[in-house]
């Protein structure tokens, strides 16, 4: 095929699925810039976005509109990279603001967020990362953390092995075939929800399912495989954001909080209730920013008027606390949280606050007594 006509419906498919292909790139290029165990990598093959689209358009692999290019044939340029953690930065950046609504780009920001936010050696990438699984943590409905937590994970042969067989019984469906059978691909699915997945196990299926898609739609029986995809994605994301909420980083701690509250929609009251008796006034100041920007937690559906009631009183209480903090600025945030959440006025003064919280307990002491006299 001539050159010219090559590129030129090369682009055009490129046109169709800009967000996966710039996803691709910035996938490869973290890749490139760390070890497995993510630690950096200082040589590696570095590519622009265009550079990615030009090496699959001069790919030797047929182009499929379908199907899109099996894959890069142009031989790696390995080089030095002066700073790995600089480009990891811009490309983690750049794969957020790919559009997720593809569920390919989604899998993607999934398995290598939490990698990174996770395993990254250098604190501001795990930061990153965290602060970038908001989003996907939200379109796999995750509320809380969640470790992985099994005595004797997988062996990774014994993953391969389940792996093999849900491909062996997907790949009918996705080129289309008489052998194709949705009972058999379904017990290939559960194969693999049986195994006692760690996070390295649930990465691997996060991310050769994606490769089994390819470009294919996920529909039909297929979406048997799509919504394994998501339970182990969603419990990737839980059990990422679980190590960000102990990591010696306050910064990456902060990050992880606020994913949390954001993908959640503060429905976890005790996690912010955690945060503010963090060791570290950057993670109490950023929960205390979450509960001005969110409000308070939500509490429990089930939960009553009086249940409500102390609810609300235990955070006050939390909140009028931390304005007497030594440190400015968490006393600060304290007030213009307390400011926000009672409406009673945007006051910086922590002797304000105190003066209004002994009134509001005097005024609505009646009714705290009977909630309280309710309790078990």
């Amino acid at each position: 095929m001539p050159l010219r006509r090559l590129l030129s419906s090369s682009l055009l498919a490129f046109v169709v699925c800009a967000s996966c292909r710039v996803a691709e790139a910035k996938v490869w290029n973290l890749r490139q810039v760390h070890d497995p165990d993510g630690s950096p990598s200082y040589r590696g093959d570095i590519r622009t976005d265009m550079g990615w689209y030009l090496a699959l358009a001069l790919s030797m692999s047929r182009y499929d509109p379908n199907e899109g290019f099996s894959g890069i044939e142009t031989p790696e340029k390995v080089r030095d990279i002066p700073d790995p953690r600089e480009v990891c930065l811009e490309n983690l950046i750049g794969l957020a603001s790919c559009d997720a609504e593809d569920p390919r780009v989604l899998m993607q920001q999934v398995e290598v967020f939490a990698w990174l936010a996770k395993d990254d050696t250098y604190f501001l990438a795990r930061e990153r990362a965290a602060l970038s699984l908001s989003d996907p943590g939200r379109r796999l409905g995750v509320t809380r953390p969640l470790p992985f937590d099994v005595e004797t994970a997988a062996e990774p042969r014994e993953v391969a092995v389940a792996l093999t067989e849900l491909v062996r019984n997907a790949r009918p469906f996705l080129i289309g075939g008489e052998m194709a059978s949705p009972r058999l691909l379904r017990e290939a699915c559960d194969g693999v929800r049986a195994l006692a997945l760690d996070f390295e196990g649930a990465r691997r299926v996060v991310s050769g399912i994606n490769a089994v898609f390819g470009s294919k739609k996920r529909v039909g029986a297929l979406l048997e495989l799509a919504d394994l995809q998501r339970e182990i994605a969603a419990r990737l994301v839980a059990a990422a954001l679980d190590a960000t909420l102990s990591d010696p980083e306050p910064r990456v701690r902060a990050a992880g909080l606020q994913a949390l509250v954001e993908m959640s929609a503060n429905g976890d009251g005790a996690l912010l209730l955690a945060a503010l008796d963090d060791p570290s006034p950057l993670v109490v100041r950023r929960a205390l920013r979450l509960v001005a920007a969110h409000g308070l937690p939500t509490p429990p559906s089930e939960a009553d008027e009086g249940e409500r009631l102390l609810e609300r009183v235990a955070w006050t209480e939390a909140l009028v606390e931390r304005t007497k903090s030594l440190d400015g600025p968490v006393s600060i945030a304290a007030c213009r949280a307390l400011g926000k959440v009672s409406g009673a006025g945007p006051s910086l003064r922590p002797e304000s606050w105190f003066r209004w919280w002994d009134a509001t307990r005097r005024r609505e002491a009646p009714a705290i007594e009977a909630a309280l006299a309710k309790r078990p």
